[in-house]
């Protein structure tokens, strides 16, 4: 993590546990949280174009407004959990 600081601006390597964490920091936080964060501790979280880039690329990337059954009912089974609650709460879908 502390790597990052004795780099150059533009040649940032991030492990992927620090993508992941700064992925739900994204996601939970919000961008503008996340871009105040980034910005006041340099070097430490990748740009917001790197998380959104990382994220459409995934093969499990979400839609607004559309709902994956199959994509949960396949979550649900590999965990072999039987009963699931999903709910709307107007957060939006990161593109």
């Amino acid at each position: 993590m502390f790597r990052n600081l004795g780099i150059a601006d533009k040649c940032f390597h991030y492990e992927p546990i620090l993508r992941q964490f700064a992925t739900a920091l994204y996601v939970l936080g919000g961008r503008r949280a996340y871009e105040f964060l980034r910005l006041n501790i340099p070097s430490i979280l990748p740009s917001v174009q790197i998380l959104q880039a990382a994220t459409s690329a995934a093969e499990n990337n979400l839609t607004e407004g559309k709902f994956n059954y199959e994509g949960a009912c396949n979550y649900f089974n590999s965990i072999h959990v039987t009963l699931g609650f999903i709910a709307e709460d107007a957060t939006a879908v990161i593109p």
